[in-house]
Protein backbone atom coordinates (compact mmCIF):
# COMPACT_ATOMS: atom_id res chain seq x y z
CA UNK A 1 0.00 0.00 0.00
CA UNK A 2 0.84 3.64 -0.93
CA UNK A 3 3.18 5.12 2.57
CA UNK A 4 1.39 7.89 2.07
CA UNK A 5 -2.22 6.47 1.97
CA UNK A 6 -1.24 3.80 4.98
CA UNK A 7 0.02 6.86 7.42
CA UNK A 8 -3.78 8.75 6.60
CA UNK A 9 -5.37 5.16 7.63
CA UNK A 10 -3.66 4.56 10.62
CA UNK A 11 -4.30 8.08 11.79
CA UNK A 12 -8.21 8.76 10.78
CA UNK A 13 -8.56 5.16 12.68
CA UNK A 14 -6.65 5.96 15.98
CA UNK A 15 -7.67 9.62 16.01
CA UNK A 16 -11.13 9.21 16.75
CA UNK A 17 -12.54 10.82 13.40
CA UNK A 18 -14.72 8.26 12.65
CA UNK A 19 -17.59 7.22 15.25
CA UNK A 20 -17.87 3.67 16.18
CA UNK A 21 -20.57 1.36 17.10
CA UNK A 22 -19.86 -2.31 18.38
CA UNK A 23 -21.23 -5.17 20.17
CA UNK A 24 -18.75 -7.25 21.47
CA UNK A 25 -20.16 -10.49 23.11
CA UNK A 26 -18.82 -13.81 22.30
CA UNK A 27 -20.04 -15.72 19.19
CA UNK A 28 -22.01 -18.62 18.49
CA UNK A 29 -20.41 -22.04 17.56
CA UNK A 30 -21.19 -23.80 14.37
CA UNK A 31 -20.99 -27.56 14.28
CA UNK A 32 -17.67 -28.74 13.35
CA UNK A 33 -16.62 -31.84 11.31
CA UNK A 34 -13.30 -32.14 11.06
CA UNK A 35 -12.56 -35.97 9.80
CA UNK A 36 -9.56 -37.20 8.53
CA UNK A 37 -11.01 -37.41 5.33
CA UNK A 38 -11.82 -33.93 5.27
CA UNK A 39 -8.21 -32.77 6.26
CA UNK A 40 -7.68 -34.74 3.60
CA UNK A 41 -9.74 -33.43 0.74
CA UNK A 42 -8.45 -29.40 2.24
CA UNK A 43 -4.58 -30.05 1.81
CA UNK A 44 -4.81 -28.38 -1.68
CA UNK A 45 -6.76 -25.32 -0.61
CA UNK A 46 -4.62 -25.36 2.79
CA UNK A 47 -1.42 -25.01 0.95
CA UNK A 48 -2.17 -22.85 -1.27
CA UNK A 49 -3.63 -20.14 0.77
CA UNK A 50 -1.20 -20.30 3.44
CA UNK A 51 1.64 -20.63 0.89
CA UNK A 52 4.81 -19.01 1.84
CA UNK A 53 6.01 -18.55 -1.38
CA UNK A 54 3.19 -16.77 -2.80
CA UNK A 55 2.94 -12.69 -2.30
CA UNK A 56 -0.64 -12.89 -0.48
CA UNK A 57 -1.22 -13.33 2.69
CA UNK A 58 -4.11 -15.21 4.00
CA UNK A 59 -5.33 -14.02 7.83
CA UNK A 60 -7.97 -16.87 8.15
CA UNK A 61 -10.32 -19.16 5.85
CA UNK A 62 -13.45 -20.76 6.58
CA UNK A 63 -15.22 -23.29 4.90
CA UNK A 64 -19.17 -23.94 6.03
CA UNK A 65 -20.95 -26.84 4.35
CA UNK A 66 -24.26 -28.32 5.10
CA UNK A 67 -24.21 -26.20 8.11
CA UNK A 68 -21.03 -27.67 9.20
CA UNK A 69 -17.73 -26.01 9.50
CA UNK A 70 -15.45 -28.50 7.48
CA UNK A 71 -12.03 -26.34 7.32
CA UNK A 72 -10.88 -23.35 9.54
CA UNK A 73 -7.54 -22.20 9.70
CA UNK A 74 -5.95 -18.65 11.22
CA UNK A 75 -2.72 -17.19 10.62
CA UNK A 76 -0.89 -14.14 11.54
CA UNK A 77 -1.83 -13.79 14.55
CA UNK A 78 -5.70 -14.12 14.11
CA UNK A 79 -8.22 -16.16 16.52
CA UNK A 80 -11.25 -17.76 16.17
CA UNK A 81 -13.38 -15.08 16.93
CA UNK A 82 -11.29 -11.65 15.94
CA UNK A 83 -12.93 -9.43 13.96
CA UNK A 84 -11.26 -8.11 10.94
CA UNK A 85 -11.93 -5.29 8.80
CA UNK A 86 -14.17 -6.93 5.43
CA UNK A 87 -13.92 -3.75 2.99
CA UNK A 88 -16.30 -3.86 0.10
CA UNK A 89 -17.98 -6.87 1.38
CA UNK A 90 -19.79 -3.89 3.34
CA UNK A 91 -21.75 -3.16 0.36
CA UNK A 92 -23.12 -6.29 0.52
CA UNK A 93 -24.53 -6.47 3.74
CA UNK A 94 -25.46 -2.67 2.99
CA UNK A 95 -27.71 -3.83 0.33
CA UNK A 96 -29.20 -6.40 3.00
CA UNK A 97 -30.48 -3.32 4.70
CA UNK A 98 -32.05 -1.66 2.12
CA UNK A 99 -34.24 -4.76 1.83
CA UNK A 100 -35.01 -4.53 4.84
CA UNK A 101 -36.38 -1.27 4.72
CA UNK A 102 -38.23 -1.77 1.65
CA UNK A 103 -40.09 -4.97 3.38
CA UNK A 104 -40.68 -1.98 5.95
CA UNK A 105 -42.47 0.32 3.21
CA UNK A 106 -39.09 2.80 4.39
CA UNK A 107 -38.12 3.26 0.59
CA UNK A 108 -38.89 1.82 -2.75
CA UNK A 109 -36.38 0.74 -5.24
CA UNK A 110 -37.89 3.39 -7.68
CA UNK A 111 -37.24 6.50 -5.05
CA UNK A 112 -35.55 9.79 -6.41
CA UNK A 113 -32.52 10.09 -4.85
CA UNK A 114 -32.37 13.68 -5.46
CA UNK A 115 -35.61 13.34 -2.66
CA UNK A 116 -33.20 12.73 -0.49
CA UNK A 117 -30.12 14.61 -1.61
CA UNK A 118 -31.53 17.78 -3.87
CA UNK A 119 -28.55 18.36 -4.66
CA UNK A 120 -28.00 15.67 -7.83
CA UNK A 121 -27.38 17.38 -10.38
CA UNK A 122 -30.54 18.92 -12.45
CA UNK A 123 -30.34 17.54 -15.53
CA UNK A 124 -30.63 13.81 -14.27
CA UNK A 125 -31.72 14.46 -10.75
CA UNK A 126 -35.45 13.80 -12.21
CA UNK A 127 -34.29 10.20 -13.89
CA UNK A 128 -31.69 8.82 -10.69
CA UNK A 129 -33.35 6.32 -9.00
CA UNK A 130 -31.98 4.12 -5.64
CA UNK A 131 -32.14 1.07 -7.95
CA UNK A 132 -29.40 2.96 -9.96
CA UNK A 133 -27.31 3.14 -7.18
CA UNK A 134 -28.07 -0.20 -6.20
CA UNK A 135 -27.01 -1.89 -9.72
CA UNK A 136 -24.25 0.75 -9.45
CA UNK A 137 -25.34 2.66 -12.66
CA UNK A 138 -25.57 5.75 -11.54
CA UNK A 139 -24.06 7.77 -14.10
CA UNK A 140 -22.09 9.79 -11.82
CA UNK A 141 -18.01 10.25 -12.91
CA UNK A 142 -16.43 8.78 -10.15
CA UNK A 143 -12.89 6.83 -9.63
CA UNK A 144 -12.59 4.27 -7.72
CA UNK A 145 -8.44 3.60 -7.76
CA UNK A 146 -6.69 2.97 -4.67
CA UNK A 147 -3.01 2.71 -4.66
CA UNK A 148 -3.37 2.87 -8.64
CA UNK A 149 -4.55 6.45 -8.87
CA UNK A 150 -4.54 8.19 -5.42
CA UNK A 151 -3.85 11.53 -6.64
CA UNK A 152 -7.24 11.16 -9.13
CA UNK A 153 -9.61 9.14 -6.67
CA UNK A 154 -12.83 9.90 -5.73
CA UNK A 155 -12.56 7.28 -2.92
CA UNK A 156 -9.43 8.73 -1.55
CA UNK A 157 -11.39 11.96 -1.03
CA UNK A 158 -14.45 10.44 0.24
CA UNK A 159 -12.83 8.34 2.95
CA UNK A 160 -9.90 10.02 3.62
CA UNK A 161 -9.26 13.45 2.96
CA UNK A 162 -11.50 16.59 2.43
CA UNK A 163 -14.55 15.05 1.63
CA UNK A 164 -14.84 12.75 4.61
CA UNK A 165 -17.50 15.08 6.94
CA UNK A 166 -20.48 13.61 4.50
CA UNK A 167 -20.00 10.58 2.01
CA UNK A 168 -23.37 10.65 0.90
CA UNK A 169 -23.57 14.50 0.11
CA UNK A 170 -19.99 13.99 -1.81
CA UNK A 171 -20.96 11.39 -4.07
CA UNK A 172 -24.57 13.19 -4.83
CA UNK A 173 -23.57 16.18 -6.09
CA UNK A 174 -21.05 14.54 -8.71
CA UNK A 175 -21.51 15.34 -12.03
CA UNK A 176 -22.59 12.70 -14.76
CA UNK A 177 -20.64 10.65 -16.94
CA UNK A 178 -23.54 8.74 -18.40
CA UNK A 179 -27.58 8.64 -18.16
CA UNK A 180 -28.63 6.27 -15.33
CA UNK A 181 -28.84 2.82 -15.81
CA UNK A 182 -27.13 2.84 -18.66
CA UNK A 183 -23.57 1.81 -17.57
CA UNK A 184 -22.16 -0.37 -15.01
CA UNK A 185 -19.27 1.56 -13.01
CA UNK A 186 -18.01 0.11 -10.03
CA UNK A 187 -18.33 3.16 -7.09
CA UNK A 188 -17.67 3.59 -3.28
CA UNK A 189 -19.38 6.57 -3.00
CA UNK A 190 -22.71 5.12 -4.24
CA UNK A 191 -22.87 2.86 -1.56
CA UNK A 192 -22.32 5.22 0.99
CA UNK A 193 -25.11 7.13 -0.87
CA UNK A 194 -27.25 4.62 -0.08
CA UNK A 195 -26.51 4.23 2.93
CA UNK A 196 -27.41 7.92 3.22
CA UNK A 197 -30.60 8.05 2.13
CA UNK A 198 -31.56 5.07 4.35
CA UNK A 199 -30.51 7.52 7.07
CA UNK A 200 -33.11 9.89 5.75
CA UNK A 201 -35.93 7.86 6.69
CA UNK A 202 -35.39 7.33 10.34
CA UNK A 203 -34.44 9.15 13.33
CA UNK A 204 -30.64 9.14 14.75
CA UNK A 205 -31.15 7.00 17.41
CA UNK A 206 -33.79 4.60 15.10
CA UNK A 207 -30.59 4.43 12.29
CA UNK A 208 -27.94 4.24 14.78
CA UNK A 209 -29.20 0.47 15.99
CA UNK A 210 -30.81 -0.23 12.96
CA UNK A 211 -28.18 -2.68 11.55
CA UNK A 212 -28.06 -4.97 14.79
CA UNK A 213 -32.25 -4.72 15.25
CA UNK A 214 -32.68 -5.55 12.28
CA UNK A 215 -29.82 -7.78 10.64
CA UNK A 216 -27.12 -8.50 13.29
CA UNK A 217 -29.20 -9.36 16.50
CA UNK A 218 -32.00 -12.16 14.27
CA UNK A 219 -28.41 -13.22 13.44
CA UNK A 220 -26.40 -13.49 16.71
CA UNK A 221 -23.87 -11.76 15.27
CA UNK A 222 -21.85 -11.03 18.23
CA UNK A 223 -18.82 -8.76 17.17
CA UNK A 224 -20.13 -6.28 14.08
CA UNK A 225 -18.63 -2.94 14.60
CA UNK A 226 -19.32 -0.48 11.98
CA UNK A 227 -17.40 3.12 11.60
CA UNK A 228 -19.66 6.48 10.83
CA UNK A 229 -18.20 9.43 8.51
CA UNK A 230 -18.99 12.85 11.11
CA UNK A 231 -22.12 13.17 9.58
CA UNK A 232 -23.43 9.82 11.51
CA UNK A 233 -23.68 8.09 7.90
CA UNK A 234 -22.36 4.00 8.59
CA UNK A 235 -19.52 3.98 6.14
CA UNK A 236 -21.36 1.27 3.92
CA UNK A 237 -18.84 1.11 1.42
CA UNK A 238 -15.78 -0.30 3.34
CA UNK A 239 -15.58 0.02 7.33
CA UNK A 240 -17.32 -3.24 8.73
CA UNK A 241 -15.87 -5.30 11.11
CA UNK A 242 -16.28 -8.88 11.81
CA UNK A 243 -15.40 -12.00 12.64
CA UNK A 244 -15.34 -14.79 9.92
CA UNK A 245 -18.03 -17.01 11.49
CA UNK A 246 -20.63 -13.82 11.39
CA UNK A 247 -19.51 -13.15 8.19
CA UNK A 248 -20.29 -16.86 7.57
CA UNK A 249 -24.06 -15.93 8.70
CA UNK A 250 -24.52 -13.29 6.42
CA UNK A 251 -23.44 -16.07 3.97
CA UNK A 252 -25.41 -18.43 4.98
CA UNK A 253 -28.67 -16.05 5.03
CA UNK A 254 -28.38 -15.60 1.38
CA UNK A 255 -28.32 -19.19 0.75
CA UNK A 256 -31.62 -19.66 2.87
CA UNK A 257 -33.12 -16.95 0.61
CA UNK A 258 -33.54 -14.82 3.68
CA UNK A 259 -34.50 -17.08 6.38
CA UNK A 260 -32.96 -17.49 9.60
CA UNK A 261 -34.47 -20.02 12.11
CA UNK A 262 -37.73 -20.44 10.33
CA UNK A 263 -37.89 -16.68 10.20
CA UNK A 264 -37.91 -13.85 7.35
CA UNK A 265 -35.09 -11.43 7.71
CA UNK A 266 -34.92 -10.75 3.87
CA UNK A 267 -38.12 -11.62 1.65
CA UNK A 268 -37.04 -14.25 -1.40
CA UNK A 269 -37.97 -11.95 -3.89
CA UNK A 270 -35.29 -9.39 -2.55
CA UNK A 271 -32.38 -11.97 -2.16
CA UNK A 272 -33.34 -12.98 -5.93
CA UNK A 273 -33.06 -9.18 -7.07
CA UNK A 274 -29.74 -8.64 -5.16
CA UNK A 275 -28.05 -11.61 -7.21
CA UNK A 276 -29.54 -11.27 -10.14
CA UNK A 277 -27.69 -9.68 -13.04
CA UNK A 278 -28.49 -6.04 -13.54
CA UNK A 279 -29.56 -4.43 -16.37
CA UNK A 280 -27.04 -2.28 -17.15
CA UNK A 281 -24.85 -5.73 -17.26
CA UNK A 282 -26.97 -7.36 -19.40
CA UNK A 283 -27.36 -4.01 -21.54
CA UNK A 284 -23.94 -3.35 -22.24
CA UNK A 285 -21.59 -4.20 -25.25
CA UNK A 286 -18.39 -3.19 -24.01
CA UNK A 287 -16.28 -2.79 -20.92
CA UNK A 288 -13.37 -0.72 -20.02
CA UNK A 289 -11.12 -3.58 -18.17
CA UNK A 290 -12.84 -6.74 -20.35
CA UNK A 291 -12.38 -8.81 -16.67
CA UNK A 292 -15.51 -10.45 -17.45
CA UNK A 293 -17.13 -9.18 -13.88
CA UNK A 294 -20.83 -9.96 -13.79
CA UNK A 295 -23.07 -8.31 -10.93
CA UNK A 296 -25.95 -7.80 -9.25
CA UNK A 297 -27.07 -5.46 -6.66
CA UNK A 298 -24.33 -5.06 -4.23
CA UNK A 299 -23.02 -8.29 -5.14
CA UNK A 300 -20.36 -9.78 -7.55
CA UNK A 301 -21.61 -13.64 -9.62
CA UNK A 302 -20.38 -15.87 -11.32
CA UNK A 303 -22.27 -15.40 -14.73
CA UNK A 304 -21.47 -15.55 -18.43
CA UNK A 305 -22.88 -12.45 -20.16
CA UNK A 306 -24.46 -12.51 -23.67
CA UNK A 307 -22.49 -9.08 -25.09
CA UNK A 308 -19.31 -10.17 -23.88
CA UNK A 309 -16.55 -12.27 -25.93
CA UNK A 310 -15.15 -13.87 -23.22
CA UNK A 311 -17.34 -16.65 -20.37
CA UNK A 312 -17.74 -15.96 -16.77
CA UNK A 313 -14.95 -14.56 -14.73
CA UNK A 314 -14.21 -18.11 -12.46
CA UNK A 315 -14.60 -20.95 -14.72
CA UNK A 316 -13.59 -23.55 -12.18
CA UNK A 317 -16.54 -22.30 -9.71
CA UNK A 318 -20.47 -23.12 -10.66
CA UNK A 319 -22.69 -20.54 -13.00
CA UNK A 320 -24.75 -20.25 -9.12
CA UNK A 321 -21.58 -18.85 -7.31
CA UNK A 322 -22.21 -15.38 -5.34
CA UNK A 323 -19.28 -13.16 -4.17
CA UNK A 324 -18.78 -10.59 -2.06
CA UNK A 325 -15.38 -8.89 -2.59
CA UNK A 326 -13.30 -6.81 -0.66
CA UNK A 327 -9.72 -4.77 -0.88
CA UNK A 328 -6.82 -6.66 0.29
CA UNK A 329 -8.31 -10.00 -0.94
CA UNK A 330 -11.62 -10.18 1.76
CA UNK A 331 -13.98 -12.99 0.24
CA UNK A 332 -16.99 -14.22 0.96
CA UNK A 333 -18.18 -17.05 -1.30
CA UNK A 334 -21.66 -18.19 -1.25
CA UNK A 335 -22.37 -21.43 -3.92
CA UNK A 336 -26.27 -22.99 -3.01
CA UNK A 337 -25.96 -25.76 -5.65
CA UNK A 338 -23.41 -26.95 -2.58
CA UNK A 339 -24.77 -25.64 0.08
CA UNK A 340 -21.41 -23.73 0.52
CA UNK A 341 -20.10 -20.77 2.31
CA UNK A 342 -16.53 -19.24 2.24
CA UNK A 343 -14.97 -16.94 4.29
CA UNK A 344 -11.35 -16.06 3.66
CA UNK A 345 -9.58 -12.51 5.39
CA UNK A 346 -6.56 -11.44 4.07
CA UNK A 347 -3.89 -8.92 3.80
CA UNK A 348 -2.87 -8.85 0.02
CA UNK A 349 -0.91 -5.62 0.23
CA UNK A 350 2.11 -7.19 -1.80
CA UNK A 351 0.25 -9.49 -4.30
CA UNK A 352 -3.58 -10.61 -5.28
CA UNK A 353 -4.38 -14.38 -4.53
CA UNK A 354 -5.93 -15.81 -7.76
CA UNK A 355 -9.61 -16.10 -6.68
CA UNK A 356 -10.30 -19.28 -10.09
CA UNK A 357 -7.30 -21.19 -8.46
CA UNK A 358 -8.78 -21.26 -4.53
CA UNK A 359 -12.13 -21.61 -5.68
CA UNK A 360 -10.68 -24.73 -8.29
CA UNK A 361 -9.52 -26.25 -5.06
CA UNK A 362 -12.96 -25.05 -3.01
CA UNK A 363 -14.71 -27.69 -5.59
CA UNK A 364 -12.08 -30.04 -5.44
CA UNK A 365 -12.63 -30.40 -1.48
CA UNK A 366 -16.04 -29.75 -1.03
CA UNK A 367 -19.42 -32.79 -1.28
CA UNK A 368 -21.94 -32.64 -3.34
CA UNK A 369 -25.03 -31.14 -1.62
CA UNK A 370 -27.14 -33.14 1.09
Amino acid sequence: MNPILQNLLVFYCFSGFWQVFAVNNPITDWKTDYSKENSKRFQQLDQYAFSNDEPFHTDSLLVIQNKKIVYQKFANGYKVDQKHRIWSISKSISAMLIGIAIKEKLLSLDDLVSKYYPQVQANYAKQLKLRHLMHMSSGFNWSEGYESNPFNSDVIKMLYIDQHKDMAAYTASRPFLHPPGKVFHYSSGETNLIMGILKKTLTKAQYDDYPWRKLFDPLDIKTATWQQDLSGTFIGSSYLFMSPKDLAKIGTLILQKGLWNNKRVLSEDYVNYMTSLSPSMKALKSFEDDENDSYGAQWWLNQDLANKKDSKKYPSAPDDTILGLGHHGQLLVIIPSKNVVMVRYASDTEGAMDRDKILEYLMGAIHDKK
